[in-house]
């Protein structure tokens, strides 16, 4: 619940960061097949120069998914999702 956050734009990013780019591709197919959420990978820089990829999720996409998961997510978790 917590490797994630909030984005302005009301979408949320999903921390993938120690995960390889074959992984995260794995990863945003099967929110695509199994909720059919649509998500783009964003490139990250780190302190040290290195590369990474997240997943977002656009507000349209937690709007539409935000009922299924809600009553998973912990109290103090909510805010991450603006619930």
């Amino acid at each position: 619940m917590d490797d994630g956050q909030q984005v302005k734009r009301g979408g949320v990013t999903l921390c993938t960061d120690s995960y390889d780019i074959e992984e995260v591709n794995t990863l945003k197919e099967a929110l695509k097949v199994k909720f059919n959420l649509d998500t783009t990978i964003h490139h990250k820089k780190s302190k040290t120069g290195s590369i990474y990829e997240r997943i977002y999720i656009p507000k349209s996409g937690l709007e539409e998914i935000k009922p299924n998961i809600i009553p998973h997510l912990h109290n103090s978790m909510l805010y991450k999702v603006n619930a």
